[in-house]
C-alpha cells in the first residue's frame, strides 16, 4: 500500500498516511487536531515551478505572508493623515517576508539557494 505525506496546517507536522485516506478528515499525530488529508509536495520533488521558501528559525516550508494593514496604520490615516502616508510608504519600501509558522520577520529564504537547500536536506533527513 502506498503512502502519502500530509502536513498539518496548524503545527506544520508532516506525517505519512496510507493513500486511501487522502482528502479525508484525519487527526494530526502531533497536535491531535482534525485536519483534511491533503497530499503535501516535498520541496524540489513535486511542483518545482513554484518558488518555495524555508524558515531559518522554525523550518516551515511554504510561502511567506506579507504584513497587512494594521490598526496602528489605520489610526495614523484617520487621525494624522500626513504621518499615515509617510508610515505607509516606509512600510511598503521596507517590507519583508514573515513566516506563517512562527511569525518571525526576515527568516524566510528561497529553497533553491545553497543555504535553503542545506536546511531542506537537514529537515528531510530526519
Amino acid at each position: 500500500m502506498s503512502q502519502i505525506k500530509v502536513k498539518c496546517p496548524l503545527c506544520n507536522h508532516i506525517q505519512e498516511i496510507p493513500e486511501i485516506y487522502a482528502h479525508k478528515s484525519i487527526k494530526c499525530r502531533k497536535c491531535y487536531k482534525s485536519i483534511e488529508a491533503k497530499p503535501y509536495d516535498e520541496p524540489g520533488v513535486i511542483g518545482e515551478n513554484k518558488e518555495q521558501f524555508i524558515c531559518t528559525y522554525c523550518g516551515y516550508i511554504g510561502h511567506p505572508k506579507n504584513k497587512n494593514l494594521d490598526f496602528f496604520e489605520i489610526f495614523l490615516w484617520l487621525v494624522l493623515t500626513p504621518v499615515g502616508i509617510i508610515y505607509t510608504i516606509w512600510r511598503l519600501v521596507t517590507k519583508c517576508k514573515i513566516c506563517p509558522g512562527c511569525g518571525k520577520r526576515a527568516t524566510m529564504i528561497p529553497t533553491d539557494t545553497p543555504i535553503g537547500q542545506k536546511l531542506v536536506n537537514q529537515l528531510w533527513s530526519k
